[in-house]
């Protein structure tokens, strides 16, 4: 509740200890073929040299025959070479799954493993119920066990278990694996975990010392309170009270308009989650263009504007996504039979409707311009000279891109206008094709006079990185390009809430001690409206789970300022704060002065109290 003076009600509070999950009495039915080394299908990408699954006798525990899994280069993504075993049974939505296996790094470009697990429908959307990274660092042999839940129905053949390792070039291998099948007969926290990430916990790592004294420096501001009587001379003793009500930081989440817009008590407490837990947001998908502009389809204009003006009133600032996802598949229906001259005029109309809309235009501090031009490039094409990426002009060319940066600025020349894009640190590969592309991509947008302020990282983790990892692919882009910074999308999508937990503490320590950046947003954060539900921080019936506990604290606990002294023989009292606005309490026997104050740089904040 630390974002100041608000009406807050309380009641039917109750505390339930509901103790352990109760002991596993069901036995798993095993998944055929999945970890049947005889079964299985591989590819791999023969523009970077290809590579081999060979499968030989091992040394594991408990199993004596492996896969040995060699990449000779880096593909666009990673799941450009992959081991596959396609399920033949169906698997049901909330069905509990427990896969088991073994990994170990026998060499590679990175100190680990640069490959993922996930369980997905073998075709179209390729949904999935899984994605882990697997970030072995040793030559010893290391268990993964993953328990989790089918997402959606998947028929009988539609659905496969894979390893994709589309990075390199490296030598790992793979044994012990089983999938085992549950049912309704498990719960997820009956069944044991076992992965973690390289460096979990260290509190003497680098990165992290590095981190807490850059918070220190850059996210505290210092302050004097300077109390004098009515005759201008100082005022000894005066007790002094600074209470931070905001931060100039922004962290907030992705939200719903309906979520904030609707009745009951989800929505209630959809209302007091974001009012009390963030101080920014970003409406997850009403404004992108096929919600905007769509007829009929549960989005609408109306609502959209309702909940821009509730979050306003809320003090709640709102980012803009997306004025362009560029690809057909993003976009409306029926674009992608238009003439590139009837194409630029529809894009330039969605610009125009959208960002000179009565509710939305001047309201929102910025916007995400353009989504994920790695993948999503059918309008613009792709940029040449990128190692793995196929150069293209697309229907419009790539300067077209430019074009749509100059247009946001002339639109909305209020908003700072950013590049979205997604892996450039969540698949381990600093070095990889997308991340390289993105880079390639601001570069390119900046050294033509694009008008853009900033670059957005999605942060959607399979399983967590290494904070190396993080560093090495923030420190490329800050030392390259002044901009602004954000952590855009971020969410860790694991049934380990203990690794989440420990996961978005050490994320959020790092890129707050980073002084570019300016946001951190999850992409949701309750169950029920979570594009991934095991990446929320609130279960279905609201309950915390850690990941929640853990924001908390450091928003409201560690980076939080509450300081109470008085005032020496020169009227003066001073500190250091956490940047942002601080109710300022002088108390001088019976007389008190109140007044609201922004601490966003070194100031003095003068008080008078009138002579007895």
């Amino acid at each position: 509740m630390g974002l100041g003076r608000r009406p807050t009600n309380w009641g039917g509070i109750e505390w339930k200890n509901l103790g352990p999950a109760p002991p596993l009495s069901a036995k798993g039915e095993r998944v055929e073929p999945v970890g049947d080394l005889t079964k299985f299908s591989a590819y791999f990408d023969g523009a970077v040299g290809g590579g081999s699954a060979v499968v030989g006798p091992a040394d594991g525990p408990g199993f004596n025959r492996a896969v040995q899994i060699t990449t000779r280069g880096a593909s666009a993504s990673i799941f450009g070479a992959a081991l596959s075993w396609n399920i033949d049974r169906a698997l049901a939505r909330n069905d509990v799954m427990h896969l088991t296996f073994y990994a170990r790094r026998l060499e590679g470009a990175q100190p680990f493993i640069q490959a993922q697990t996930v369980v997905e429908r073998n075709s179209g959307d390729f949904s999935k119920s899984l994605t882990l990274q697997l970030p072995a660092e040793s030559n010893e042999w290391r268990l993964f066990q993953v328990p989790f839940l089918i997402n959606i129905d998947y028929a009988p053949g539609s659905v496969a278990s894979r390893f994709q390792f589309g990075a390199g070039p490296q030598k790992f291998e793979l044994g012990g694996i089983t999938l085992l099948h549950y049912g309704k007969r498990a719960t997820v926290d009956q069944l044991p975990t076992s992965f973690t990430y390289p460096g979990r916990g260290d509190l003497n790592a680098a990165w992290r010392l590095r981190a807490l004294e850059s918070i220190e420096a850059n996210r505290k501001k210092p302050f004097t309170v300077m109390v004098t009587n009515s005759e201008g001379e100082p005022v000894a003793n005066a007790q002094v009270t600074v209470q931070q009500l905001n931060h100039k930081f922004r962290f907030g989440s992705a939200v719903a308009a309906a979520g904030p817009m609707g009745t009951g008590f989800d929505a209630d407490q959809y209302r007091s989650r974001i009012t009390t837990h963030f101080n920014t947001s970003v409406l997850e998908n009403d404004l992108k263009w096929p919600f905007f502009d769509c007829v009929n389809c549960g989005f609408t204009k109306e609502q959209t504007r309702a909940a821009i003006d509730w979050l306003t009133e809320q003090r709640i600032g709102v980012r803009g996504h997306v004025l362009i996802w560029p690809s057909f598949r993003n976009m409306p229906n029926g674009l992608v039979n238009l003439t590139p001259d009837v194409l630029r005029a529809r894009i330039e109309e969605r610009f125009r409707s959208v960002l000179q809309d009565e509710g939305v235009r001047g309201r929102l501090y910025n916007w995400n311009v353009l989504n994920e031009p790695f993948d999503n490039n059918d309008v613009q094409g792709r940029l040449g000279g990128v190692a793995g990426v196929t150069a293209s002009n697309g229907v419009l060319g790539n300067r077209e891109a430019i074009r749509w940066f100059e247009m946001a600025r002339e639109l909305e020349p209020g908003a700072r206008l950013f590049l979205n894009d997604y892996d450039q640190f969540e698949s381990g590969n600093p070095n990889g094709p997308h991340t390289n592309y993105s880079f390639a991509f601001l570069k390119y947008l900046v050294d033509n006079g694009a008008p853009v302020d900033g670059f957005g990282f999605q942060s959607h983790f399979g399983s967590p990185q290494s904070m190396d990892v993080v560093h090495s692919v923030v420190d490329r882009y800050v030392q390259a390009f002044p901009l602004d910074y954000a952590v855009s999308e971020f969410d860790i999508n694991t049934p380990d809430e203990a690794m989440q937990a420990d996961y978005t503490r050490e994320f959020a320590t790092y890129i707050f001690g980073q002084p570019r950046f300016k946001d951190f947003l999850m992409w949701g954060f309750w169950e029920r409206r979570h594009w991934l539900p095991a990446g929320a921080m609130y279960r279905a019936d609201w309950s915390s789970k850690p990941n929640a506990i853990a924001w908390n604290n450091l928003w409201f606990k560690e980076w939080w300022s509450n300081l109470l002294g008085r005032t020496g023989a020169d009227g003066a009292y001073q500190g250091r704060v956490f940047a942002g606005r601080y109710q300022v309490t002088v108390r001088v026997g019976d007389q008190v002065r109140t007044s609201i104050e922004p601490i966003i740089r070194e100031r003095v904040i003068r008080v008078v109290i009138p002579k007895d």
